[in-house]
């Protein structure tokens, strides 16, 4: 019995010890390293594509509020300039618009996803731009 036992462990027992190790370090390799994490952040939201007929009437530059989740090292690396909010204005026409800000306009690095947007909805006034403000500018001598 002694022998059949000592047989099985030590026959090849270098190649068992490598197997072992090479197991172990694949495991840890593709095993999730970290518990999630989560942090809310504030962020700008961008406007894009502004039609060159239009400007934005708005006194202050709306901000949200979005809560990230990802691994806890790279939310502890995570600077507000790593994310950012897109509305897109293409279509826009003079008057009061509400956008509804959701998770596929927040851009942000990989592995992290969007929990939470605050605010849900962004009202903007949108004007005729005047000749001064569109940089266009007659000046009679």
């Amino acid at each position: 019995m002694m022998s059949f036992l000592r047989r099985w462990v030590l026959h090849n027992f270098w190649l068992k010890v490598l197997s072992l190790v090479l197991a172990t370090g694949l495991w840890l390799a593709i095993s999730p390293d970290q518990e999630p994490a989560e942090i809310t952040v504030r962020v700008p939201i961008e406007f894009r594509h502004v039609p060159p007929q239009l400007e934005i009437s708005s006194v202050t530059i709306p901000e949200a509020q979005v809560r990230v989740r990802g691994p806890e090292q790279m939310i502890r690396d995570l600077r507000s300039t790593d994310i950012h909010a897109d509305l897109e204005l293409k279509d826009a026409e003079p008057g009061e618009h509400t956008f509804y800000l959701t998770a596929q306009q927040i851009h942000l690095p990989r592995n992290l996803t969007v929990v939470q947007v605050v605010p849900v909805r962004v009202t903007v006034i949108m004007e005729k731009s005047t000749p001064a403000a569109s940089g266009h500018l007659s000046i009679v001598p």
